[in-house]
């Protein structure tokens, strides 16, 4: 299980997972969500490609993370290959070279992240309402306590 820094040629690979992946982290909503492409997300798309992208890559790329300075923008997982330690080698990928400091942000309701990340030792500094194409979510800003 290899852990390796993004190429262009992953890109459709990682809009791919991230098709496969969204409205996962939005499944406890009740609000309704339309999908919105990676490519076409005009706030996601280029936060993305400014941050140092990790792609899990095990002879097929199964997950990829990305992170600006101590900031974890993105863990996702492709649904086939999800409890079997990708996102925990992601995480812990990110987390070595982020050192202290180390904060992200999820959907409110996205239990099962929030429960991977506060095994880490993350905990929720604050809540605020964001949105996901123009439709109003709950999130939460976690960082990683020493």
């Amino acid at each position: 299980m290899a852990v390796r820094n993004f190429r262009q040629s992953d890109l459709a690979l990682v809009c791919a997972i991230y098709a496969a992946s969204k409205m996962d982290e939005l499944i406890n909503e009740t609000r309704q969500y339309q999908f919105l492409p990676l490519v076409d997300d005009q706030r996601r798309y280029p936060q993305l490609m400014e941050s140092d992208i990790f792609i899990f890559d095990d002879d097929e790329v199964k997950g990829y993370g990305a992170m600006c300075g101590s900031e974890i923008r993105a863990l996702y997982v492709s649904p086939e290959h999800r409890a079997q330690g990708v996102g925990r080698r992601l995480l812990e990928h990110m987390l070595a070279k982020s050192g202290e400091g180390a904060s992200l942000y999820i959907a409110k309701n996205n239990h099962a992240a929030r429960r991977l990340y506060q095994s880490y030792g993350f905990v929720i500094t604050s809540e605020f309402e964001t949105d996901y194409n123009g439709v109003a979510v709950a999130a939460c800003k976690m960082s990683l306590q020493a």
